[in-house]
């Protein structure tokens, strides 16, 4: 990726985003954060337990009257922000009602270009404050560009076997309302449970270069395949269930590469000197 696209019209706070994997900006005002809120509890007399997406909705009519009125509201923000060569997929709302239902382990988004030549990002925007105590978003700086691997609904996460030593090292974001993180789809991001009373509402939205084509991909076997892909097919169909209608372009044979341990194995025999795992090598991750 020699020449990537920029994504937001602040070069500073763009070259930001290329290094550390997100940024955070003033986004929506007052005045539109009261309009999706308002809307959000309009076609909600009653939110599910746990972390609930409108996106994840089996009825697409809802889904869709969602998406348009996030789009409706995120124009003018998004006119601000984003440079010409940006591209708009699609948004939901998220919230994150009290308990422990709620926990989101860290994780990668799945991969929705080919990002040997793009890069893909969420605009997350809360409704209201977010911090430690209702479960604000927590990131690794860096770590998206730690390791190259193809993610989607049943790909194996590169990441599951370092859980335990990664998050307590992620930082939380203290975000207010109506600011947005935009932030890599490759970076590890979690969120942990919601400790206060009230629900913890934000609204997220994909965006991609306008040159990109979208890509979806799919575990068959020891084999991944890669697909063209387009919004509508998240919007209408049912991504986590499978690749549906899509136009398959390859598949091949793939081994998912993981993030080792930095902790020592214990062992019988005399010592060997093993190779620094990946995380014991990113400067200022542990300190």
């Amino acid at each position: 990726m020699d020449n990537p696209t920029q994504i937001l019209k602040d070069k500073a706070l763009d070259q930001q985003l290329l290094a550390e994997g997100y940024v955070v900006i003033p986004f929506l005002n007052e005045n539109e954060i009261s309009d999706l809120t308002s809307y959000f509890r309009e076609h909600h007399a009653k939110v599910p337990k746990g972390l609930y997406a409108t996106a994840h909705v089996p009825d697409t009519e809802f889904r869709n009257k969602m998406n348009d009125k996030i789009y409706t509201v995120f124009q003018r923000a998004n006119e601000i922000a984003f440079g010409k060569d940006v591209l708009a997929l699609g948004g939901t709302f998220m919230v994150k009602s009290p308990g422990p239902e709620g926990e989101l382990i860290p994780h990668q988004d799945w991969s929705i270009v080919d990002e040997n030549e793009f890069r893909s990002f969420n605009i997350w925007v809360p409704l209201v404050d977010t911090n430690e105590s209702n479960g604000g978003l927590q990131v690794l700086e860096n770590s998206h560009t730690l390791v190259d691997v193809y993610r989607g609904p049943n790909t194996p996460s590169a990441f599951d076997q370092v859980y335990d030593e990664v998050w307590p090292k992620m930082k939380t974001l203290k975000v207010p309302a109506g600011h947005a993180v935009v932030y890599d789809h490759r970076l590890l991001h979690a969120s942990e449970e919601n400790k206060t009373t009230e629900d913890r509402l934000v609204v997220v939205y994909g965006i991609i270069p306008k040159q990109a084509e979208m890509r979806y991909y799919y575990v068959n076997g020891s084999k991944v395949a890669e697909y063209k892909c387009h919004p509508d097919f998240f919007m209408y169909g049912s991504p986590g269930s499978g690749p549906g209608n899509l136009e398959k372009i390859q598949e091949f044979e793939y081994t998912f590469p993981k993030v080792a341990s930095s902790k020592p194995k214990p062992t019988k025999t005399a010592k060997v000197q093993e190779r620094k795992p990946i995380l014991a090598r990113i400067k200022g991750w542990f300190r």
